[in-house]
């Protein structure tokens, strides 16, 4: 399960999201990049850490081992990106400080 957003790539192998600024883990041209993002790899982390999005739905994904992991949508303008949460951690409405790790995979546009 992953998601793909659009980015800039710069020249220092950098891809500019409406999520902030990830480096993929291969480097790519300069320009328009698409960005695999894993659920697991974007967090919610503190304020001033990330950008700020809105919590816009709760979805729950059958377990793969024992228990249901709990998926937050945020929503950063007309952009969305799913991340893994604990539960009740956060809800629908709520804002909150969202980072991508480094590691995603640049995908060919």
């Amino acid at each position: 399960m992953g998601q793909i957003l659009t980015g800039e790539s710069t020249a220092n192998g950098e891809v500019k999201t409406a999520f902030g600024v990830v480096k993929p883990a291969t480097v790519g041209k300069a320009g328009s990049a698409l960005l695999l993002v894993r659920p697991g790899q974007a967090r919610i982390v503190a304020s001033g850490e990330g950008v700020e999005a809105e919590v816009v739905s709760i979805e729950l994904r059958p377990p793969e081992a024992r228990e249901v992991r709990r998926i937050a949508v945020v929503r950063v303008g007309e952009n969305t990106l799913r991340l893994f949460t604990d539960e009740r951690s956060v809800a629908v409405g709520q804002r909150v400080c969202v980072r991508i790790e480094d590691g995603c995979e640049l995908l060919e546009e």
